[in-house]
């Protein structure tokens, strides 16, 4: 029993130094691990037992994890250099850098929670890109000034970044609601210009039913400021005009052909009484057209 006791205490001693060695192994290699990359927080874990003992790594910044027993230890080491010099950890620690330039902003300025790459304005609730000169020219605008002066008066309060979907659904919302405005306003416009230009066309037809009226029956004219007798009235006068300027017209005619028979009668006389003794006459122009409206003016006196 003795010896049992022993042999059990051997192994175990002997295992205890195995795990011990095996420890300050991992232990070694994360730290040549951390002395190359200054910048990686890599993080260790031990599982399981003894036999089947796998230790973990895992990059903080990138959340890549490398496993490893005893006897893979230099592979995984490989693995996880060959990690950390990669472009995937440079962007990372790139972006580690960047957001611990921009604590400086917080709590106006705070790393988006729906965008990678973004920071979220608390003050004018805008998404700018997540590098200081965005932040500055952002910081430095009249928007920004203006919310900042409005929150430190207590007039405002801090926004909370909101889903974009959210958001997006949410402004689609209001431009199908105003385009329904829109339409609305537009149909109401349109009846109204109906409507008026049916009441002009009705008030139209009432003066020019207004005008027949007293143009038929006669009446007092505003536009022409006195009284207008019926139409039959002034249709009879217009008649017995016509009648005296057609018996006129007659008239003058027959005294026309009177003058000019007078006219001729008496040139066949004269030119039968004084054939032998016949004489060139000279006639002024246009003497004898002043003649014919003479005669005619006398005749019709």
């Amino acid at each position: 029993d003795d010896d049992d006791d022993d042999d059990d205490d051997a192994g175990r001693a002997t295992r205890d130094a195995t795990r011990a060695m095996r420890e300050a192994e991992d232990d070694a290699a994360v730290a040549r691990l951390r002395r190359e990359f200054p910048r990686a927080t890599l993080a260790m874990r031990r599982d399981g037992d003894d036999d089947d003992a796998r230790t973990t790594v895992t990059c903080e910044e990138t959340s890549h994890a490398v496993s490893w027993t005893g006897e893979t230890r230099e592979v995984g080491e490989r693995a996880m250099r060959a990690h950390l010099g990669g472009k995937k950890f440079a962007k990372a620690t790139a972006r580690a850098a960047r957001e611990a330039d921009l604590k400086q902003y917080e709590p106006h300025i705070v790393p988006s929670a729906y965008r990678s790459g973004y920071v979220f304005c608390r003050l004018t609730g805008a998404r700018v890109r997540a590098s200081e000169e965005a932040v500055v020219r952002h910081a430095s605008g009249r928007r920004f000034e203006r919310a900042h002066a409005a929150a430190a008066a207590g007039r405002t309060t801090l926004l909370e970044e909101k889903d974009p979907v959210v958001e997006e659904a949410a402004r689609e919302a209001d431009r199908e609601a105003q385009l329904a405005r829109a339409s609305v306003n537009k149909a109401a416009k349109e009846a109204r210009a109906e409507k008026m230009q049916m009441e002009k066309e009705a008030k139209k037809s009432e003066k020019e039913a207004a005008r027949r009226r007293k143009r038929e029956a006669g009446g007092f004219d505003d536009e022409m400021g006195c009284w207008v007798p019926p139409s039959h009235v002034i249709d009879s006068e217009d008649d017995d005009e016509s009648e005296d300027d057609d018996e006129d017209d007659e008239d003058e005619t027959h005294g026309q052909n009177d003058l000019e028979d007078d006219f001729y009668e008496d040139a066949s006389d004269s030119s039968d009484e004084d054939d032998d003794d016949l004489a060139a006459i000279v006639v002024a122009p246009g003497s004898r057209k002043r003649a014919r409206e003479t005669t005619t003016t006398t005749a019709k006196s």
